[in-house]
């Protein structure tokens, strides 16, 4: 039974909500390390009792992943005494993006939410939906280089992507109407209607 060890995951993990997926798995299995985005890969460094039954739990993946690959080899070094998304880096380039992702009914609900934070909002979406393909500028798959980088979080926001107690944590799409993109109708002369 092993303990610890470096997780290497290949194919399609990024956009996918892995690092929150992984994060989940290993909080509620009281694994310690980290979790960071390489390029075309997900890399894990992992320690605790429940390795085995972690290793099994992240070999399934979100919903949206396609795993082709899982590698791991000896754990080097000192990790965490708990568990951490950690920032991106660069890597191994050979994975693709999925491609956009129709509106998950959970996203579906907070927008017809009467009085709700998403309350009618058009760009509403979570790790499970929305777009990927489309707004993505550079791997790995993170705000900063996506076309939602210009929009800055609004503090509810900003609360959801950073807490895992929300779907929308890690969500790299994370907007509402009060800090994301807005649309405007305007006719063929370019007055608004």
């Amino acid at each position: 039974m092993r303990r610890s060890g470096t997780i290497i995951i290949r194919g399609i993990v990024q956009g996918v909500g892995f690092r929150p997926f992984v994060y989940a798995c290993a909080d509620s299995l009281c694994i310690r390390g980290s979790v960071t985005n390489l390029g075309s890969e997900v890399v894990i460094h992992a320690e605790g009792e429940h390795f085995d039954d972690f290793l099994k739990s992240i070999r399934k993946g979100p919903p949206l992943s396609v795993i082709d690959e899982v590698i791991v080899l000896p754990l080097e070094g000192v990790i965490s005494d708990r568990f951490l998304i950690m920032e991106s880096g660069a890597g191994n380039l050979s994975g693709m993006i999925p491609p956009d992702i129709a509106i998950c009914d959970a996203c579906i609900e907070d927008i017809n939410r009467i009085n709700g934070r998403y309350s009618g909002y058009w760009a509403t979406s979570c790790v499970d939906c929305g777009p990927r393909y489309s707004v993505i500028r550079a791997l790995p798959y993170d705000r900063i280089r996506t076309t939602m980088d210009p929009f800055s979080l609004c503090p509810a926001c900003e609360e959801e992507y950073w807490s895992p107690d929300f779907r929308r944590h890690h969500a790299q799409t994370i907007a509402c109407g009060s800090c994301g993109p807005s649309l405007t109708l305007m006719d063929p002369k370019g007055l608004h209607m």
